[in-house]
């Protein structure tokens, strides 16, 4: 009824949507998700020219982020307990409707951060704001990855983001795939797929991962490497220096037979002989 009244209402026209989809249920969460995801542009601009004081503007923007960020924890814990509480042997069955939900929430963040740097992108008080939106869109898309039949497309979205946020932020580096490891590897080459990442993911499953003391070591690596990486991964002296090493390792790794073609992660901490 506002909006008929007024539809220059940010209000209205944001909290229509927001209400509607707060009370979907898990079959629904995908289409939800989408309806935030296409209000979300329009009410940007509807604050950006039609609220007059730039502390209200600001105010505004945050409100909507606030309830944009809720909405979409809620949507995608949602889904992610609501799968991983089925049974082992239907899941595969629900997996493609599990993405679906979790896809479309990511993209609320994603969404979010575009349309505040779209209208408000000159407002500094404001990048924390659109920063912290792709940073979370970035965490639920990298949780997301391994599930993910086309790894590369999804990287490649991932990456478009991370250069987003270091316009602003040029230390920052992405969280890893929770399947991810291969810290150093993927930080000297930029992708944990790639075919020199392949044959030291390939080595890591099926050679360290077979012995005790391969997985000790493995463990002993993934509890030191993101923080390596954290701290130097984004600076020149530190891949250089890891060039070298992994690059004579996979030359060596190759000659004695380790392919350097795609390749899907196993789980190495079983992998005992």
């Amino acid at each position: 009824m506002i909006l008929e009244k007024d539809p220059a209402s940010w209000e209205a026209a944001f909290y229509v949507v927001y209400f509607k989809a707060i009370q979907c249920t898990i079959n629904e969460i995908e289409s939800a998700a989408l309806s935030v995801n296409g209000c979300i542009k329009s009410v940007i601009r509807l604050i950006k020219e039609n609220v007059a004081e730039k502390e209200n503007q600001t105010a505004a923007v945050k409100e909507v982020a606030d309830r944009c960020t809720s909405i979409a924890e809620t949507f995608y814990n949602a889904a992610q307990n609501y799968y991983n509480g089925l049974n082992a042997s239907i899941r595969p069955q629900f997996l493609q409707q599990y993405l679906n939900n979790c896809y479309a929430t990511k993209d609320i963040m994603y969404f979010l951060g575009d349309s505040i740097d779209m209208f408000f992108g000159e407002r500094e008080e404001l990048h924390s704001v659109m920063i912290d939106a792709w940073k979370n869109g970035i965490i639920k898309h990298n949780n997301l990855m391994p599930k993910f039949k086309d790894k590369q497309a999804n990287r490649n979205i991932i990456n478009q983001y991370v250069l987003k946020i270091q316009k602003h932020e040029p230390t920052y580096q992405p969280p890893q795939a929770k399947s991810g490891g291969c810290y150093v590897a993927t930080c000297v080459y930029g992708s944990y797929d790639c075919p020199e990442v392949w044959t030291l993911r390939r080595y890591r499953d099926n050679v360290l991962g077979s012995t005790r003391r391969g997985r000790a070591f493995i463990r002993c690596y993934y509890a030191v490497s993101p923080t390596l990486v954290k701290w130097f991964g984004h600076t020149n002296w530190f891949k250089k220096l890891w060039r070298k090493k992994l690059d004579k390792m996979v030359r060596n790794l190759r000659e004695k037979g380790v392919e350097d073609t795609p390749y899907e992660d196993i789980d190495w901490s079983k992998n005992s002989k």
